[in-house]
């Protein structure tokens, strides 16, 4: 599995950094959250079912493997490292928002974790002044919760219902990805 690490949310240190791990990853077979990355870190909530969702904290890489920290995606209280031959990027389908300058084909779809095109040039920004420029593109704040030492906000696509997920981290946008619709309260 080729994996891209980054996005430190986790705030562990030894992560490497490049803001392009996905939100979320899928369990691709049945794994075990540890204490720390190690085989031999100890179980912390075993038997964790293939196709589970997982939040995703940062990865870490002192050689090869490479482990990522994780939390479950609908409860946060369990969090831990896996192993990343366990993992894949989670894909959710969702309608991929369209722009009158290139509007998609009508079968095309949004995976979670994928960049979102129209607000790409927002990574980085500081997120005060990047926010107005979300709303004036057309997306309405839906949501917002803390994960570990960053903020994710969710929002709407008007002309769509796209939802997006907005990573920030010391004040900075991170990772501007699409995600699952129920992350902006719509099931």
């Amino acid at each position: 599995m080729s994996v891209t690490l980054g996005g430190n949310a986790g705030g562990n240190s030894g992560s490497t950094t490049t803001g392009q791990d996905p939100e979320f990853w899928v369990a691709k077979n049945q794994t075990r959250f540890r204490e720390k990355p190690g085989i031999f870190s100890k179980v912390v909530k075993g038997n964790v079912p293939k196709g589970t969702v997982l939040q995703n904290l940062g990865c870490q890489s002192t050689r090869t493997p490479t482990w990522c920290e994780v939390t479950y995606r609908d409860n946060p209280q369990f969090k831990g490292w896996v192993f990343s031959s366990d993992i894949e990027p989670y894909r959710a389908a969702t309608t991929r928002p369209t722009t009158p300058s290139n509007p998609p084909p009508s079968n095309t779809t949004a995976q979670a974790g994928d960049p979102v095109p129209g607000l790409n040039d927002l990574v980085g920004a500081r997120a005060g002044q990047a926010e107005q420029a979300v709303i004036q593109r057309g997306y309405e704040l839906r949501n917002s919760r803390q994960v570990a030492d960053s903020s994710v906000t969710y929002w709407m696509e008007r002309g769509t219902g796209n939802c997006v997920a907005i990573r920030t981290t010391e004040g900075r946008y991170g990772a501007i990805v699409y995600t699952a619709d129920r992350d902006c309260n719509r099931r």
